[in-house]
């Protein structure tokens, strides 16, 4: 509630951004991960991935230059044996600029050891992009097991800004709907904007469960997984809030197109989704059947919140849709080995009836 007055002016840049993300830094939000040993706060992935989940819902750029600072380039740094994390660092040869420490690859690099050109991307602008290349000999090199670390945390606080991301937008849709009025009712009362707004609820919980999985897992392809996930879900709920808004999504009088442009800059993993594809490939049947029946029953006990979001009754013949899109993502890759299972579930999908 505190950053949210000032994500506009955290969007330009500048000196409201250094401000804010000052303030973070004195409430040590950056040294989450750090031991406290080490004079960090020495809690799990999990208190960094609700935190910059919650940032991201109203500032994706503030989220993002966080999270990086907070999560790869961090263990980067206390990995390479070069000491405490400096107070600002960055990770990626195009991501926000960093005062005093930046890792590329599977190297680390101080501001000295660098040639940074600064860019202007059409999302993401608050946190100051640029990109990175070495000019010099780095400080430091990780190790494969190291540098496997770091990227994996990079995957799984991206999905945690994805994620967070979605959620803003879902919020500035509803909010929306309930005040806007056409033929003398809110336009939430429409069942159209219902379908947008239930479906936003369903996937946004979906990729947060993910994610929080995720967090509590030491596996790269859960994390994989997340991100894959998440990225199409943000841009996909995104996208339809910026539509409930019409024409006054485009301006900045209203946060979604802000928030639409972070995701578009977030989005995107192909590597990502080829990782966590690697893991279906690879899972046995039953484990997969296993994944399918908990879909199932997540999709049963999200009918209720869905209803909730309006207030309105989501009528039948929408519940089954949901559930059968939950079961039949285009995302996930199927193999001819698990199509018999996948129409058993359908099957019993559609005899399915209110709650």
């Amino acid at each position: 509630t505190q950053v949210a007055p000032h994500a506009h002016a955290i969007e330009a840049g500048g000196d409201a951004f250094e401000k804010v993300y000052a303030a973070l830094g004195d409430l040590d939000l950056g040294d989450l991960l750090v031991p406290e040993a080490d004079g960090g706060l020495g809690l799990d992935p999990l208190a960094l991935v609700l935190v910059v989940q919650t940032l991201a819902e109203v500032s994706p750029s503030l989220a993002w230059a966080l999270a990086l600072h907070a999560a790869p380039a961090t263990i980067a740094q206390l990995r390479s044996g070069c000491g405490r994390p400096a107070e600002r660092m960055s990770y990626g040869g195009f991501a926000p600029r960093s005062g005093s420490l930046w890792v590329l690859g599977e190297q680390v690099f101080g501001a000295a050891q660098l040639a940074v050109e600064a860019v202007d991307p059409m999302g993401l602008r608050g946190a100051g992009f640029a990109n990175a290349t070495a000019s010099g000999s780095p400080r430091a090199t990780l190790t494969p097991i190291d540098h496997a670390e770091c990227e994996r945390m990079e995957r799984l606080v991206r999905a945690a800004a994805l994620v967070g991301c979605a959620r803003g937008a879902l919020r500035a849709a509803l909010d929306y709907a309930q005040e806007r009025e056409q033929f003398g009712r809110p336009i939430a009362r429409f069942q159209a904007i219902q379908w947008k707004l239930a479906d936003g609820a369903v996937h946004c919980d979906a990729a947060e469960l993910m994610t929080h999985a995720a967090a509590t897992s030491d596996t790269p392809h859960d994390a994989a997984a997340a991100v894959a996930f998440a990225s199409r879900v943000c841009v996909e709920v995104a996208s339809e809030a910026l539509q409930v808004h019409g024409g006054y999504g485009y301006t900045t009088e209203f946060p979604v197109e802000r928030l639409l442009r972070g995701a578009r800059m977030l989005a995107g993993s192909h590597a990502a989704r080829g990782d966590a594809g690697t893991k279906v490939r690879e899972a046995d049947l039953s484990a997969v059947l296993s994944y399918h029946e908990f879909c199932h029953t997540q999709c049963l006990l999200h009918r209720d919140s869905a209803r909730a979001l309006t207030g309105w009754m989501v009528d039948r013949d929408y519940q089954t849709r949901v559930q059968a899109r939950a079961l039949h993502s285009e995302g996930w890759p199927f193999g001819e080995a698990l199509r018999e299972a996948r129409e058993k579930h359908m099957a019993v999908l559609w005899t399915v009836g209110p709650a």
